[in-house]
Parts: C-alpha cells; sequence; structure tokens
C-alpha cells in the first residue's frame, strides 16, 4: 500500500467515527468504502451487493468495487 492509499483510510477512518450507520441500509456497521471515490460508507452486505460497480451519487465518479476500511 502506497502513503497516498493510506492517507485516504485514515481520513476515512476519521469520517466511521461521525458516521455511524451504513449509508444505504441506515442500520449495518460501515466497513467499507467505494474504490476510487470514497465519498460514503456501506456495511459488509451493502458493499457486496454493489460489488460490481456503479456510479456515485454524490461526486458522479464511477467506482469500481469497494475496500474494508482499516480502522
Amino acid at each position: 500500500m502506497d502513503n497516498s492509499s493510506t492517507e485516504k483510510v485514515v481520513i476515512t477512518s476519521n469520517i466511521l467515527e461521525e458516521d455511524k450507520a451504513c449509508s444505504i441500509c441506515k442500520t449495518g456497521i460501515p466497513t467499507h468504502v467505494p474504490d476510487p471515490c470514497r465519498c460514503f460508507l456501506v456495511c459488509k452486505a451493502c458493499a457486496m451487493k454493489m460489488a460490481t460497480g456503479g456510479r456515485c451519487k454524490l461526486c458522479k465518479e464511477y467506482y469500481t468495487g469497494f475496500f474494508k476500511i482499516q480502522a
């Protein structure tokens, strides 16, 4: 993992402290972020449902999958 990836995970960990629920189902514990945009946090179940990729509704960037947050 390069330094830029590590830095983004740390930033996401700070967001995780504020957002206690999954952005999609609103009940799961957020553990994953889309790659590369990292605009929202989702639980493992929602990440698996959306794993084939899509377009972020916040930044309009395409994401290609999810990765787990290293909190």
